[in-house]
């Protein structure tokens, strides 16, 4: 018995001693690998900026994740903000020649998209030129190629031009089919983030405010096209035609008779055009955007900012949230917002929004945070990204300035709140029966087992009333306009951003930079002494320090699919609408998650 017992010991703290010799391996990998990949690369004198147009384009780097640490690699999304930066040094870098934007269906919003062709537009200014190639050209990515001088695509390519819409998933089916019912309050005609719950199409206003954004945006999208192409001034109702045809049955030399391109050539025919607008003839030199803020040093130069004045730029992306570890988190926004306040060395705030909102009571906690900045006399300037709309909006519409994109989705001011009704899972599917003991009537409120009564429902509605009306008085007030203006225009819709800037939800069409600009005036520092918040985890052993490790006990699935007597495909479909149904937990001022392609 004690020799099995050693047995076992001794082959237990083997295999402990390998698993973290095999660990520290992995560990001293990824580090010499990040080491690698961030070593300092220099510019030549004939170098071209190369903006690889792949995958998402995110706001912000990309925290360094375990995945990338584990695997050896490093974080290599295309971020905004470093594209942007690049391009703004590079204009007044002798070495940097021109830019080669390649466009391979790359994700980014049209308000994004926006803002990087302002950028663009200003790179040319200095003189410099742009050249953009194209496979097979997606909308987006031709909106972005469009400001280039030369535009070429390849001689089989295409072009995906067709106008913009938005598709929405309802989900009333697959919650009937689970025995689950949606008991929805909400204030706002046309806050429609509820009806894919309780309903199975569109509603007629919900349709006629998308109807409205998306031609608004549309019409934006190719007045700038036609007026980077330097095309007549009939072209308009000639692209419009085009792209209702669709414009992906138009071949590659139509795409050029229509001047929609400038050529037709493959890729290692623009490498020779750009080798020679480089006057280099043998080698083609190209930086990423990564890699000349690493030569240039730019990371180092922002620890440096953070120890004098400057500009805090604060980003505020994704869901708002209570707590949590994703998103725009409450808990962690609202005292890094005070902390701000209090810092001598900050002057002045930009807060950079791409949120569709979410929950009413962090919205509320985040809006006051940001009271108390401004109560320090500090600028307080909102540029908006994709999307700042509902709670997104609730926190921008105290800033002393709103600055978006003619496509940027706001407004959407709304409350509303949702409790599931499950008693036909729960009883008739489960076999789960509750008993109930209360001191008082509510006092098991809200429950899952049984419908809301109508006091509760008066009770939960009146709730929802006052934070809608709190909602209008934070943007009338913050906006300084008439009480009577903001519920016209409110009732949850959303607005194209060159359309709130009609209505006055915004100030100004512009974006990132426009908003440093502003508050450099205000605050008498100059439009480069901003540092990013919050703070990114760069390196491996960055987020060493913050790694933590899950396991969960697996569950029997196909148990539970045969007690609910649903099939695989079922449940894949209703653990999506579950899912989105447990994260409105509390009262919610958040639009509906919608993309615009």
């Amino acid at each position: 018995m004690l020799k099995k017992f050693f047995t076992v010991f001794l082959g237990s703290l083997a295999a402990i001693w390998l698993s973290a010799l095999i660990f520290i391996g992995i560990v001293i990998i990824g580090v010499l690998s990040w080491l690698g990949s961030t070593k300092s690369i220099g510019v030549k004198s004939d170098s071209i900026l190369y903006i690889d147009l792949a995958g998402e384009m995110t706001d912000r780097e990309v925290p360094f994740s375990p995945e990338d640490f584990l695997l050896g690699g490093s974080s290599d999304n295309l971020s905004f903000n470093e594209v942007s930066e690049a391009i703004t040094l590079a204009k007044t870098d002798s070495d940097i020649k021109g830019i080669y934007l390649r466009l391979k269906s790359g994700e980014a919003g049209l308000a994004m998209r926006q803002e990087l062709r302002e950028i663009l537009l200003e790179f040319k200014s200095s003189g410099k030129w742009i050249v953009a190639y194209a496979d097979a050209c997606q909308q987006g990515d031709y909106f972005t190629g469009a400001v280039s001088d030369e535009f070429y695509l390849n001689p089989s390519g295409s072009l995906w031009s067709n106008g913009l819409s938005t598709s929405v998933p309802f989900f009333k089916n697959a919650l009937d089919k689970l025995g689950v019912s949606v008991q929805v309050i909400k204030v706002g005609t046309f806050k429609s983030a509820v009806e894919p719950f309780i309903m199975t199409q569109m509603s007629d206003s919900a349709r006629m405010q998308y109807d409205v954004m998306l031609n608004s945006m549309w019409n934006e999208y190719v007045t700038d096209v036609v007026k980077d192409r330097k095309l007549a001034t009939d072209s308009t109702s000639m692209f419009k035609r085009m792209a209702a045809t669709p414009m992906m049955s138009y071949t590659a030399p139509e795409l050029v008779d229509a001047k929609l391109f400038d050529g037709l050539k493959y890729e290692y025919e623009v490498e020779d055009i750009l080798k020679s607008k480089a006057g280099s003839d043998k080698e083609l030199h190209l930086i990423t955007p990564k890699e000349y803020l690493a030569a240039c040093a730019a990371p180092a130069a922002s620890l440096v900012k953070a120890n004098k004045s400057h500009i805090a730029v604060l980003y505020a992306v994704g869901d708002i949230v209570e707590s949590g570890s994703d998103g725009i988190v409450g808990d962690e926004m609202a005292p890094l917002i005070i902390s701000m306040a209090d810092n001598d060395k900050i002057k002045g705030l930009v807060l950079r929004i791409n949120s569709g909102g979410g929950s009413a009571y962090a919205s509320e906690q985040i809006w006051a945070s940001l009271e108390y900045f401004k109560s320090k006399d500090k600028p307080f300037v909102v540029s908006m990204g994709n999307v700042a709309a509902s709670g997104g909006y609730y926190i921008a519409c105290g800033a002393d300035r709103i600055y978006a994109d003619p496509s940027t989705i706001t407004g959407s001011i709304g409350i509303f709140g949702v409790i599931p009704y499950a008693k036909t899972l729960l009883n008739d599917k489960l076999g789960i029966d509750f008993s109930i003991v209360e001191t008082n009537p509510n006092a098991a409120f809200p429950r899952l087992d049984a419908p809301l009564t109508a006091d509760q429902h008066a009770a939960f509605e009146k709730s929802i009333r006052n934070g809608y009306d709190l909602f209008v008085n934070r943007v009338s007030t913050g906006r300084k306009l008439d009480e009577a203006h903001v519920r016209r225009i409110a009732e949850g819709r959303v607005w194209a951003g060159v359309t709130a800037l009609q209505i006055g939800l915004v100030d100004d069409l512009g974006g990132l930079s426009d908003a440093i600009a502003k508050v450099a005036t205000l605050t008498d520092l100059s439009s480069d002494d901003y540092v990013e918040y919050p703070a990114i985890k760069h390196s491996p052993l960055d987020m060493l320090m913050s790694l933590e490790l899950e396991s969960r006990a697996p569950l029997s699935a196909n148990a539970v699919l045969e007690q609910l007597g649903l099939s695989r495909e079922d449940m894949l479909s209703a653990r999506k609408v579950v899912t989105r149904l447990r994260d409105m937990g509390n009262i919610q001022a958040k639009m509906e998650d919608i993309s615009v392609h």
